[in-house]
C-alpha cells in the first residue's frame, strides 16, 4: 500500500506557525478557511447589491414610486443613489480584498465592518425620523447591525486561540 500525498500547508495568520522552536507539520485551518468564505460571500453580496443599484437607480428599490427602471425620480436623487451604490460596491471589492489578505487585514476587516454597522445605524435614524421601511431594508438594517460585530468577533476568536495554541506549543517543546 501506498501512503497518501502529503497535503500542502495552509497557514493562518503568518506570525501564528513560527512561533515552535520543533518543525511540526501543518494543518489546514479551518476556522480560517470557514471565516475567508464567509467575508468573501459578504463581499459578493455588498458588490451585487451596488452593481444593482447604480443600474437600476432608485427604480430598483421595493415600493419605488417611479415610472419604471430607467426613469429617474429625480435627477439629484438618483445621483445620489448611484454614487452610494458604487461606494457599497467598492466596499464589497475591499471585503473581497480582506477575505484573501486576512492575515494582514485584521484592522481593515474592523474598518469595514464598522462602515457597514455605521450605514446601519443611519437606517435606525432613518426608520425613527421617517417611518417604517419596506420589511426588505429592513432586514438589510439587521444583517448591517448584527454580522459585522460578529465577523470581528469571530476574527478576534480564532487569533486568540491561535495565539494559546501557539504559547502551549512553545510551553510543550521546551
Amino acid at each position: 500500500m501506498s501512503t497518501p500525498p502529503e497535503q500542502p500547508e495552509v497557514p493562518g495568520p503568518a506570525e501564528d506557525h513560527t512561533t515552535t522552536t520543533k518543525p511540526t507539520r501543518l494543518t489546514p485551518r479551518r476556522d480560517w478557511l470557514v471565516l475567508r468564505i464567509v467575508i468573501a460571500l459578504v463581499g459578493l453580496s455588498l458588490v451585487s447589491l451596488g452593481v444593482w443599484g447604480a443600474i437600476s437607480g432608485t427604480a430598483g428599490l421595493p415600493g419605488a414610486q417611479t415610472a419604471g427602471i430607467g426613469t429617474p425620480a429625480n435627477p439629484t436623487l438618483e445621483s445620489q443613489f448611484a454614487y452610494l451604490s458604487a461606494l457599497l460596491a467598492g466596499l464589497g471589492f475591499a471585503f473581497l480584498w480582506v477575505s484573501y489578505a486576512l492575515d494582514r487585514a485584521g484592522v481593515g476587516l474592523a474598518a469595514l465592518c464598522g462602515i457597514i454597522f455605521l450605514g446601519g445605524l443611519a437606517r435606525v435614524i432613518a426608520w425613527a425620523t421617517a417611518g417604517t421601511p419596506h420589511l426588505s431594508t429592513v432586514a438589510l438594517m439587521i444583517s448591517e447591525l448584527v454580522v459585522p460585530p460578529v465577523l470581528v468577533l469571530w476574527h478576534g476568536s480564532i487569533r486568540r486561540t491561535q495565539k494559546l495554541k501557539a504559547s502551549f506549543l512553545r510551553e510543550a517543546g521546551q
